[in-house]
C-alpha cells in the first residue's frame, strides 16, 4: 500500500511538473512576443465587426451561413454526437465534445496544421474564422439564434485560444524567415533590415550553390515548432474553460441572463 501511495504521488506529482512547465513557457512566449499577440487580437475581432457590418447590409447572408454550419454538423457522426449531447442538456458530456473539437479541428486542424506546410497561412485561417463569427453571431437581423450576452462571453474566451493559435503561426513563420540571411541591425543603423552574405553558401567560385537558394532552414522551422508547441498549454487551458461555460450557456442560458 505505502509502494503504491508513493507511485500515485509520484506519477502525480511529475504530470503536474509537466503541464506546468508547458503552460509557464507558453505564457512567457506570450509576454515576450506581446506586441504581435495585440495586433492579431485588433485583426481578429476587427473582421468579427466586418463580418457583422456584412450582415447588417446583406442580411440574408446570416440564415445561409448558419444553413451551411448546421448542414457540415450534421453531415459527420462526431457532429450529431455534439449535437445530441446539447439537445438532451448533458453539460459535462457537450464540454467535453466541445473541447475535444475545438482543441484538434479548430485550433489544431484549422490553424496550426495548415501553418506548418504555408507560413501565415493560418493567421488566414483565424481571420476567415473571425468572420464568419461576425456573419453568423451578429444581432442585427433579430433572428432568435442572434448573439445574447452570454454567447457573446463565450466568443470572448473562445477566441483566445484561436489567437494564440495565430500568434504561433506568427513565431513559426518568424523562425523560419529569419533563416532566410536576413536580421534586424542593433546598435549603429539600428531598426534597420539588412542581407547577411553568408559565405558557407558560396561554391569555390563565389557562385551562391543551388541548394543555398531553396528557402528551407530546418532548424530555424524546428525551433519555430517548439514556439508554437509552447502555446498549446495556454490554448488547451482556455479552452477547457471555454468549452465548460459554453455547454452551461448553450444549454441552461439560451434567451439570455434575463
Amino acid at each position: 500500500m505505502s509502494n503504491l501511495y508513493h507511485n500515485t504521488t509520484y506519477v502525480l506529482q511529475t504530470t503536474y511538473n509537466l503541464i506546468h512547465h508547458h503552460f509557464s513557457t507558453g505564457i512567457q512566449s506570450i509576454r515576450r512576443d506581446v506586441r504581435p499577440f495585440l495586433i492579431l487580437q485588433v485583426g481578429y475581432w476587427s473582421l468579427a465587426l466586418m463580418g457583422v457590418a456584412i450582415t447588417y447590409r446583406y442580411p440574408e447572408i446570416q440564415q445561409k451561413v448558419l444553413d451551411s454550419t448546421n448542414k457540415d454538423l450534421n453531415r459527420y457522426q462526431v457532429g450529431r454526437w455534439v449535437k445530441e449531447a446539447y439537445d438532451n442538456g448533458h453539460v459535462l458530456t457537450a464540454a467535453g465534445w466541445t473541447f475535444l473539437i475545438n482543441l484538434t479541428v479548430g485550433s489544431f486542424g484549422c490553424i496550426t496544421l495548415p501553418s506548418m506546410m504555408i507560413p501565415t497561412s493560418g493567421i488566414l485561417m483565424t481571420g476567415v474564422r473571425a468572420m464568419t463569427w461576425g456573419l453568423i453571431f451578429s444581432p442585427i437581423t433579430g433572428k432568435k439564434d442572434a448573439l445574447t450576452l452570454p454567447h457573446f462571453i463565450t466568443m470572448l474566451i473562445e477566441g483566445q485560444p484561436y489567437i494564440l493559435a495565430a500568434l504561433g503561426d506568427w513565431l513559426l513563420t518568424r523562425r523560419f524567415l529569419g533563416q532566410f540571411g536576413w536580421r534586424r541591425v542593433e546598435g549603429e543603423g539600428e531598426g534597420q533590415i539588412r542581407l547577411i552574405d553568408n559565405e558557407k553558401d558560396k561554391d569555390e567560385k563565389g557562385k551562391r550553390t543551388t541548394w543555398s537558394w531553396i528557402p528551407i532552414s530546418w532548424p530555424g522551422y524546428g525551433q519555430g515548432l517548439k514556439d508554437v508547441l509552447s502555446l498549446y498549454g495556454p490554448i488547451s487551458g482556455i479552452l477547457a474553460i471555454a468549452a465548460i461555460w459554453e455547454g452551461y450557456e448553450v444549454i441552461h442560458l439560451k434567451r439570455g441572463f434575463w
